[in-house]
C-alpha cells in the first residue's frame, strides 16, 4: 500500500507537468528550464526528484541560457523542496521574490462560481475583464492597493 502524496509532492509534480503541455523543457544541469516559443513566459526550476546539490555556477548557466533565448530571466521553486536555494540565488546578485505558499485546510467552501468562456467578438467584456483583473492583481505579494470600482474603472479607461 502507498501512502498518499503530500500537498508539497502534488505541488512539485503540477509545477512540473504544467508547463510541458505548452512548452519546450531543456536540463540545464540541475534545472529544468521551460521556454515556450510565444504566449506565457515560463521558468526553470529544479529538477522534478533531483536531489543534485545547486551552486551558482549552475543558477549563472540557467540564467544565460535564458538570456540566450531571450526569455524573461526566473527561477522559480519551493523552498521547503530546495531549502537553501534562495541564499545561492542571491550570492549571484538576482534579487528573489519570496511569495509564501499558501495552503486552506479542509474541504473547500463557498460554491463553485461560473466560468464561461469569451468570443472573440466581446471585446467589450474582455477589456472590462482585464481591467479588473490588472486592478486586482496589480500589487505583487501581500501588498494591498487601489481596490474596488474606481481602480476597476481607471484600468478600463486606460485600455480603450
Amino acid at each position: 500500500m502507498t501512502s498518499e502524496p503530500t500537498v508539497i509532492q502534488r505541488l512539485e509534480r503540477y509545477y512540473d507537468a504544467v508547463p510541458r503541455r505548452r512548452a519546450r523543457s531543456e536540463q540545464i544541469g540541475p534545472f529544468t528550464l521551460f521556454f515556450a516559443a510565444s504566449g506565457w513566459p515560463f521558468y526553470a526550476r529544479p529538477k522534478l526528484g533531483g536531489s543534485d546539490k545547486i551552486g551558482p555556477s549552475d543558477v549563472r548557466r540557467v540564467l544565460d541560457r535564458q538570456r540566450e533565448l531571450d526569455v524573461p530571466r526566473s527561477i522559480e521553486w519551493v523552498d521547503e523542496v530546495t531549502p537553501g536555494l534562495a541564499e545561492v540565488v542571491e550570492s549571484t546578485s538576482i534579487e528573489v521574490a519570496r511569495c509564501p505558499l499558501l495552503v486552506l485546510d479542509g474541504a473547500p467552501r463557498g460554491s463553485a462560481g461560473t466560468v464561461r468562456m469569451l468570443r472573440p467578438d466581446e471585446v467589450d467584456t474582455l477589456i472590462a475583464t482585464r481591467a479588473a483583473i490588472s486592478a486586482g492583481f496589480s500589487y505583487g505579494g501581500t501588498t494591498t492597493g487601489d481596490a474596488g470600482i474606481e481602480a476597476r474603472d481607471a484600468e478600463l479607461d486606460s485600455a480603450r
